[in-house]
């Protein structure tokens, strides 16, 4: 999709928009999916509706679900951010990369097939050291599946789009953007065939196009920085300030009063908790990436314990009283 180009060539420069076009990537990956599944209706397609529908009427795979409502929630705070945020961006492209080889192996006709890793857009020339790192660290990993002549091909195309003027990189974008225009324009009558194609299929072909889905789902593999980074969003979706990076025990965060912290890697005698929860002063819960330590979640916000793949869990000691009488490690 052309959406997904132009989120990569936006992300050096303008981050935000690149979430907006990638906000708009899945919108319409979960339009296609909802009409395969007889479940579109131009009547109500927003993404939350669609969404809930996947859930409810063709049982798709919660996790996949969680990676669309974050490019969802992503996308809606790009609009009003006046901020860059190159961090949330590449998180987000390694989402809808990820959504995209879930989408091909759920539909496409090659179910099987292995992907390339990531491939990291360029590096922003204000990127932070960490930032730098981790796409340093992504274009490894590629390199190492790539041949020789392959890599040298990939140089060479990065240095001729460093060559570009700036005219000649709005041309392209111009381009670009009207070439995704002209598929929305055509997207509605694309969905209304697929969904009249679906609505002829028997029940035993949903059932196993729905097993194939979550199948695939199982295939979901995302690092722990983006894993930490999806959980943040949902934390502050849900009141709390959250932020893996810089609320961290090891930075020296700890609780205040008249504040509702998630602090990460929060130390304890069973090792690092993921996120302590803290209301003021208060031990309010644990959470873990796949686990949310309490029975009584629905208190701190969340419908249920958020579910992520692919993700180890701890064991967690009792963290109810104040912070002071938690463990505090070294």
């Amino acid at each position: 999709m052309r959406l997904g180009v132009l989120a990569e060539r936006y992300f050096a420069e303008d981050p935000n928009t690149s979430i907006m076009k990638l906000r708009q990537f899945a919108e319409i990956m979960a339009q296609l999916t909802a009409a395969k599944m007889r479940v579109y209706t131009e009547d109500d397609n927003r993404q939350v509706a669609l969404l809930a529908r996947l859930r409810d009427e063709a049982g798709i795979n919660k996790g996949v679900l969680d990676l669309f409502h974050n490019l969802r929630i992503s996308g809606n705070k790009a609009v009003h951010n006046l901020k860059d945020d190159h961090g949330l961006a590449l998180t987000s492209l390694k989402i809808a990369h990820r959504l995209a080889i879930w989408y091909h192996r759920s539909f496409g006709k090659d179910r099987q097939f292995t992907p390339q890793p990531f491939s990291p857009p360029s590096d922003p020339t204000d990127a932070t050291s960490a930032l730098h790192d981790e796409i340093a660290k992504l274009q490894a990993r590629l390199n190492e599946t790539l041949t020789a002549s392959q890599v040298a091909q990939r140089q060479a195309d990065h240095e001729a789009a460093l060559r570009l003027t700036a005219e000649e990189e709005r041309s392209r974008l111009e381009a670009l953007n009207q070439e995704a225009e002209a598929q929305a324009a055509q997207l509605n009558a694309q969905l209304a065939k697929i969904q009249a194609d679906a609505e002829v299929q028997d029940v035993a072909h949903f059932a196993s196009m729905v097993s194939e889905a979550n199948v695939a789902a199982e295939g979901l593999d995302l690092d722990e920085s983006d894993t930490r980074r999806i959980i943040d969003a949902q934390l502050r979706n849900a009141g709390w300030e959250a932020d893996t990076d810089n609320l961290n025990y090891k930075a020296d965060v700890r609780p205040q009063q008249g504040k509702n912290l998630a602090i990460a890697e929060w130390p304890t005698s069973s090792g690092p908790a993921d996120y302590v929860l803290f209301i003021g002063l208060k031990c309010s819960g644990c959470l873990q990436l796949h686990v949310l330590i309490r029975p009584d979640h629905r208190r701190f916000g969340l419908a249920e314990p958020p579910y992520i793949p692919n993700c180890a869990y701890h064991a967690v000691t009792s963290l109810s009283g104040d912070w002071t009488g938690l463990p505090q490690g070294d």
